[in-house]
């Protein structure tokens, strides 16, 4: 079983441009790591255990509250988080089925919440999987 190691939820959070849903862009809905699996799973052994992949930083819980709550969505994900990838900015609401590419627009204050977010968050593995 292999999964999105710890994922932070928050950090790619977009709203859609039609009906205003928010979620998130990997249609993700909620976090796990390895204790989660464990209580979920607690009628199985786990064998083997081992995280992989590149190391991405986590958001910091404050931090994404603020942002989210205090700057417009379309300051959410910045065009460094995807590299310009347009196929990486692409994605569907699931609420009303709309297919937009998520605008990017500079605002200070989501700006100054990712910035104080490097210099506070660690970087972790992306994946985990169990056998």
């Amino acid at each position: 079983m292999t999964f999105p190691n710890d994922e932070n939820i928050e950090k790619l959070t977009t709203q859609c441009s039609e009906c205003n849903f928010i979620f998130n862009k990997s249609y993700h809905l909620r976090s796990l790591n390895s204790e989660i699996i464990k209580q979920l799973f607690p009628e199985y052994t786990i064998l083997t255990q081992f995280e992989n992949g590149t190391l991405v930083r986590q958001y910091n819980k404050i931090m994404s509250k603020i942002k989210h709550k205090h700057s417009p969505a379309i300051s959410w994900i910045p065009n460094y988080w995807t590299k310009g990838d347009k196929a990486i900015r692409a994605t569907m609401c699931p609420n009303c089925g709309n297919s937009f590419s998520i605008p990017y627009k500079f605002h200070l204050l989501a700006t100054l919440c990712d910035l104080t977010n490097i210099l506070i968050s660690k970087k972790h593995l992306i994946n985990c999987a169990f056998a």
